[in-house]
């Protein structure tokens, strides 16, 4: 069994309305408070086809930015 002690807050009217507007149909403004504020837990699995729509050569292009960034990087930390 849960238990769920509830607080009431004074906000200013126009936070209710930003409120208001984040609320989905059947949520409740605890809910609205938790899934805008809590710390979102990200996985790699979220990020898949983020760039499905870039060309190979950008593709490549990425990769060697990235190659290029890593080995600066190393190189600065003293790790050759």
């Amino acid at each position: 069994m849960s238990t769920h002690m509830t607080k009431n807050i004074a906000i200013m009217d126009k936070a209710y309305d930003v409120l208001t507007r984040h609320k989905l149909p059947g949520e409740s403004f605890s809910q609205v408070i938790l899934r805008e504020f809590e710390p979102q837990k990200s996985s790699w699995t979220d990020y898949i086809g983020t760039f499905s729509d870039i060309s190979d050569k950008e593709a490549a292009q990425m990769q060697a930015d990235i190659k290029r960034a890593r080995k600066l990087s190393d190189t600065k930390r003293g790790d050759q």
